[in-house]
């Protein structure tokens, strides 16, 4: 007969003690409950710091910034000069308006308000399928940004920056007047045209 060790027998079993009257079990340890590390959750001091380090590495880019809107006002207008000489359709309308909204998203990230608040303006009108201003109210947005961006202009209270932003905004407010009552004068005279081309159809019955 084979006789079995009671290591063999009981391989979880660390060892046993055999007494008289009755067997002790000792339990090998579980190896989660040796590899279990208990990590402490991250204070509020924990955050802090994360949040002073991350503020101190946008300092260090800073000096870039210049340099990054820069190339991006670059990009702006050669994407105008394609687009002015263009059939301005949507294909045409679409790769201006990701020009534009590039020069919008590092304006906010590297904090050139008034940029981006201009470059927000522009984008509202290529939203659509058709320009809905004369296509000189584009350029006029795309010369200030990047006129705001070549005087190095980044902060918020500039007030030369700021008035060329408001004027923008009335030219935009003007041209879409205008367009709106060409396009209820237009209209107009399509519905006071209906009747007679109806009766010339008629007559020609």
């Amino acid at each position: 007969m084979v006789e079995i060790s009671p290591a063999a027998a009981a391989p979880h079993l660390d060892k046993q003690e055999e007494h008289a009257d009755h067997t002790v079990l000792h339990p090998k340890p579980r190896l989660r409950e040796k590899a279990l590390v208990k990590v402490a959750p991250a204070g509020m001091t924990d955050d802090a710091d994360m949040i002073a380090r991350a503020e101190r590495a946008v300092e260090a880019l800073e000096p870039s910034f210049a340099e990054w809107m820069s190339s991006a006002a670059t990009g702006l207008m050669a994407a105008l000069v394609v687009f002015e000489q263009s059939d301005m359709g949507p294909a045409a309308l679409n790769e201006m308006r990701l020009a534009a909204q590039n020069v919008r998203g590092q304006a906010k990230q590297f904090r050139y308000g008034v940029v981006a608040q201009i470059a927000t303006g522009l984008c509202d009108h290529l939203q659509g399928e058709a320009l809905d201003v004369p296509v000189i109210v584009v350029r006029r947005y795309v010369e200030a940004a990047a006129s705001v961006i070549r005087a190095g202009i980044s902060v918020q209270s500039n007030e030369t920056a700021l008035e060329l932003a408001r004027q923008l905004l009335v030219l935009s407010s003007e041209c879409r007047a205008r367009k709106k009552q060409f396009d209820e004068h237009m209209a107009q005279d399509d519905a006071s045209a209906a009747p007679a081309r109806s009766l010339e159809a008629h007559r020609e019955l």
